[in-house]
């Protein structure tokens, strides 16, 4: 798989400025996406996001892969995400997901969200929870895939 971009949509809808999404293959099942700064999540970016991974990694593989996200600022993270997130066809394109923190003050900020997600994850349902990946939260790259690869 290329080296994707994809667009998504500024904080600020006043702003004309398109953000991307970096995708990239680091190994065989691993897959790196990098956000830009500030980023707002939504059921939108990520249903484009998954849409590439199947067009162009799942075609090809019959594994399912690991996902390394970079981050470098959430400025918003927007209710529907949670949803799309726990849904099953979103549920099942993945093995493992691990977010890396941005640097600086933003980390403490996309820790909030993303521990806000996780806590969404298990209240929701504690047996639907268990039969998602796993996601993991770390400060450096180095962590994160140390971690992926003890997974399955």
């Amino acid at each position: 798989m290329e080296k994707q971009r994809l667009s998504a949509h500024p904080y600020n809808p006043k702003q004309k400025k398109l953000l991307t999404i970096t995708i990239e293959d680091i190994s065989d099942n691993l897959i790196r996406i990098s956000y830009p700064y500030n980023v707002v999540l939504n059921t939108e970016l990520l249903k484009h996001q998954d849409s590439i991974l199947l067009e162009q990694y799942h075609r090809f593989h019959s594994r399912l892969p690991q996902l390394l996200i970079q981050l470098d600022g959430i400025a918003e993270f927007e209710l529907d995400c949670k949803d799309y997130l726990q849904s099953n066809k979103h549920q099942r394109l993945y093995s493992a997901v691990a977010f890396v923190l941005g640097k600086g003050n933003m980390s403490v900020l996309e820790r909030h969200y993303l521990e806000q997600l996780l806590i969404y994850r298990t209240q929701k349902s504690p047996q639907l929870a268990q039969s998602h990946y796993p996601v993991g939260v770390f400060a450096t790259e180095v962590e994160a895939k140390h971690w992926l690869n003890s997974k399955p």
